[in-house]
């Protein structure tokens, strides 16, 4: 089962419908499912606690640096989707349900997308807990990755210049470890 959400509709499950989920990881645990695997937000310490939850219970988590537009869960036969964020853990009022097979292939190529763009829930909690890299965006395209950090170097080199007279300012300032 795959799924993609917001924290809301994470905590919806928790709320309502923990107990199914913790059949299918029984089930995963016996090795007669695929098990789950969640892509979500993960924000802060209060997202935290609920991910942790999840991951303690065996559920496979990745953080996705912005919220989904939409959220899904998917399976082998069946996709539920919605629109609405489900903020704190409020029910959907709309649904779409289906089990055609180009519904199916469209969402998990998303899906699939996603989680191999997404940090693991892990990681991410550790950088929140530290302080550390909380709104990191990963450039996978390597000429796009160049490009920004060129226009970066650009953008440095002028905010240097403006403190100091030249380039070769900054390095003999740099050398002296007057900076």
């Amino acid at each position: 089962m795959s799924i993609c959400s917001t924290i809301g509709r994470m905590q919806l499950i928790y709320n309502r419908f923990f107990e199914a989920y913790k059949d299918v990881l029984k089930r995963y645990r016996n090795k007669k499912h695929k098990g789950i695997i969640w892509v979500v937000s993960i924000n802060n310490k209060k997202d935290i606690e609920l991910v942790k939850f999840f991951l303690k219970e065996g559920v496979k988590i990745h953080h996705a640096n912005s919220e989904p537009l939409l959220s899904f869960a998917l399976s082998d036969k069946m996709l539920n989707s919605t629109i609405e964020k489900m903020e704190k853990g409020i029910k959907v009022s709309s649904l779409l349900t289906s089990n055609d097979s180009l519904y199916l292939n469209h969402y998990s190529d998303i899906f699939k997308e996603l989680w191999k763009t997404g940090i693991d829930a892990k990681d991410r909690i550790k950088d929140i807990e530290e302080g550390r890299y909380i709104n990191v965006k990963i450039i996978l395209n390597p000429k796009k990755s160049i490009k920004f950090v060129s226009e970066l170097n650009k953008s440095a080199k002028k905010e240097i210049l403006v403190i100091l007279s030249s380039e070769y300012g900054f390095l003999r300032t740099e050398k002296n470890r007057r900076f």
